[in-house]
C-alpha cells in the first residue's frame, strides 16, 4: 500500500464525494469512454481521429477513456505458449504516440482496465497467495501498462476486471482458474492474491507516471455471473457466491493494511436487465451492502460506476462472413475492411439499437429514472444517486466501429 501521504487525500476526496451523495443533492455521473478493441478500427482509432473530434467528445463531458489490455498486448498473457499477436491487432508505438498527444492536448484521464494477469501460471496452487498476486502484477505491468508508460501516457485510474472471478473456485469465466487450471482458489487464498495484485499494481504505475501521480482503483463486478442468495448466475446452476467471496475480502481489510478503492464498477448489459428488473434490483443492491465494509473499517465504502451497454448482435452479412482467425479483428478478410454496403447495415441497424439501449439505460438510472426508483435499500437509500462514473463501454462487436460510437457521443451525450 502506498504511504500516508499519498493515501489521505485519497481518502479524503472520497469522504466529500459521498457526504455530498449522501446529502441527496447528488452530482450529474461524469462520463467515461471505453473503446471496443473488436471494432474493425480498433487499431487506427486514436491515428485515424481528428483532433476536432476528440475535443468535441472532452466538451461534452466525456473526461476518462477507458482502454482495456487487449489495446497493448503483444503477447498472449492468458495463454501460455500461444503465438505472438500479429501485427495490426495492438496499438502500435505510433498509435501510442497519437493516443498520448490526444490525451495532452483534450485533458482525458486514462483508465487501464487490467487483470489478466491472474491468469495461467498464476493458477499454480502451490503459489502462496501474496507471491501469485505480486506475480500477476509485474507480468501484466510489463506486457501492458510500461508500453502507456513509454509512450509518455499517465495513468489515472486502474479498473480491476473480475479479479476474483479469474480466481474462484465454480467460475464460468474463460481462462479463469477453474475453468482452465488445475482448479479455483478458495475465497480467503482467491482476497489475499487480489490484495497482494493491487497493492503492487499500484506500487508499479504511480511509481511510472510521471511524478509519481496517484492512481485510483476501480473494482469491476461482472455481477450476472455470480451467484447472489438465491439468485443463480447467468446460465443456471450454481456459481462462486458473491457473499462468501466479498466476505474474504472484507475480513483480510480488517486483519492487513486495507487497500481501498473508490469505485465498485457494475457489468451488466442492459439486455439481461430489460424484462428482469427484480433480479437486477436484487443482486445490485446485495452488492451494495457487501462493499460497505469493503475498503476496511475506518474509510467509507465505495461508489459506484456503471458500465452502460448492452448486448451484442450484427447483421446477416457480418455473420455470415468467414472470419480471419486473428485476435481481435473479427471481420477482416484478407486484411482488408468488410464490404461498406454491409457496415452501412450494421450500423443503421444493430449499432444504433446498441446505442438506443445505451441511452436507455442510462435514462432510467438518472433521477426518478425506472431504475433509480427501485434501487432503494431498506433504510431508504437511493442507491442511483452514489453513481460516480456512466461508462460508455464496450468489449464485444457492437459498435464495429470505434469513431462512428466516439461522433455519436459527443454529439448527444446520456444526460444531456
Amino acid at each position: 500500500m502506498s504511504g500516508t501521504r499519498r493515501a489521505l487525500p485519497r481518502l479524503a476526496q472520497l469522504a466529500v464525494l459521498l457526504c455530498g451523495l449522501a446529502s441527496g443533492a447528488a452530482a450529474q455521473p461524469a462520463l467515461g469512454y471505453g473503446p471496443t478493441p473488436r471494432a474493425l478500427d480498433n487499431r487506427t482509432l486514436f491515428t485515424d481521429t481528428p483532433a476536432a473530434d476528440w475535443a468535441a467528445l472532452r466538451a461534452a463531458g466525456f473526461g476518462t477513456l477507458v482502454l482495456n489490455a487487449t489495446f497493448f498486448l503483444q503477447e498472449d498473457i492468458v495463454r501460455p505458449g500461444a503465438p505472438s499477436r500479429p501485427a495490426g491487432t495492438y496499438l502500435e508505438d505510433g498509435d501510442l504516440a497519437a493516443l498520448a498527444a490526444a490525451v495532452t492536448r483534450h485533458g482525458f484521464v486514462v483508465a487501464y482496465e487490467g487483470g489478466s494477469g491472474l491468469s495461467a501460471e498464476r493458477c499454480d496452487l502451490a503459489l502462496a497467495p501474496e507471491t501469485r498476486g505480486a506475480a500477476a502484477a509485474s507480468a501484466e505491468y510489463a506486457a501492458t501498462v510500461a508500453r502507456l508508460h513509454a509512450a509518455g501516457v499517465a495513468v489515472g485510474a486502474l479498473h480491476l476486471d473480475g479479479p476474483f472471478l479469474r480466481l474462484a473456485e465454480g467460475s464460468r469465466k474463460r481462462w479463469s482458474c477453474a475453468k482452465s487450471g488445475p482448479g479455483g482458489l478458495t475465497p480467503e487464498a482467491a482476497a489475499r492474491t487480489v490484495h497482494a495484485y493491487l497493492v503492487e499494481m499500484r506500487r508499479l504505475v504511480e511509481a511510472g507516471n510521471p511524478g509519481g501521480a496517484p492512481v485510483a482503483l476501480r473494482l469491476v463486478v461482472n455481477l450476472p455471473n455470480w451467484q447472489v442468495m438465491d439468485i443463480p448466475p447467468l446460465g443456471g446452476g450454481t456459481g462462486p457466491d458473491l457473499r462468501a467471496t466479498l466476505g474474504a475480502w472484507n475480513a483480510l481489510q480488517r486483519i492487513v493494511p486495507p487497500v481501498a478503492y473508490e469505485e465498485v464498477v457494475i457489468d451488466y448489459p442492459f439486455r439481461l436487465i430489460d424484462g428482469a428488473r427484480a433480479r437486477f434490483r436484487d443482486r445490485l443492491l446485495y452488492l451494495w451492502t457487501l462493499t460497505r465494509e469493503a475498503n476496511g473499517p475506518d474509510r467509507p465504502g465505495p461508489a459506484l460506476g456503471v458500465i452502460v451497454n448492452t448486448t451484442d448482435r450484427n447483421v446477416g452479412c457480418l455473420d455470415e462472413a468467414p472470419k480471419d482467425r486473428t485476435p481481435f479483428l473479427p471481420y477482416r478478410r484478407a486484411g482488408r475492411p468488410v464490404d461498406a454496403a454491409c457496415l452501412a447495415q450494421q450500423e443503421s441497424g444493430p449499432d444504433a439499437d446498441y446505442l438506443a439501449a445505451s441511452r436507455r439505460y442510462a435514462a432510467e438510472l438518472a433521477a426518478d429514472g425506472a431504475l433509480d426508483r427501485i434501487l432503494v435499500t431498506a433504510d431508504g437509500t437511493r442507491i442511483a444517486r452514489h453513481i460516480a462514473h456512466l461508462y460508455l463501454q464496450s468489449w464485444s462487436t457492437n459498435p464495429s466501429r470505434n469513431l462512428w460510437m466516439l461522433r455519436q457521443l459527443a454529439a448527444d451525450p446520456p444526460g444531456g
